[in-house]
């Protein structure tokens, strides 16, 4: 059995985004290790750089605050807490934080590999 409790002093800080990354189930945690689960808080102001997933896809669960995202060729959307957002493999995305208050989200991921 693996448990965690949730706890904002475990998180590490990721200067390119202006984020906090606290990894909640790691991969080693899981049967097969094809599963993950984190949460990120991006500071006000903050951006999640433009990046690429080759080996796995992800779905974010907006918790707190709001972001501007871009997936691919889509054009930018707003998303806000209760929205649930997919990234596909291989595909571009980045988000911003627009709003007055850290932006906080939960990141499933499911790796090919």
């Amino acid at each position: 059995m693996y448990t965690y409790k949730l706890d904002d002093n475990k998180a590490r800080y990721i200067a390119a985004s202006s984020a906090w990354l606290e990894e909640l189930l790691p991969r080693s945690q899981v049967a097969g290790g094809r599963f993950s689960l984190d949460k990120i808080r991006v500071k006000v102001g903050g951006k999640v750089i433009l990046h690429t997933h080759k080996e796995e896809e992800q779905a974010y669960l907006i918790t707190k605050g709001r972001a501007r995202i871009r997936i691919g060729d889509e054009e930018m959307e707003e998303v806000s807490a209760n929205t649930v957002v997919y990234i596909p493999i291989g595909v571009e995305n980045e988000m911003w934080n627009i709003g007055d208050e850290e932006l906080e989200y939960f990141t499933f991921t499911y790796w090919l590999k």
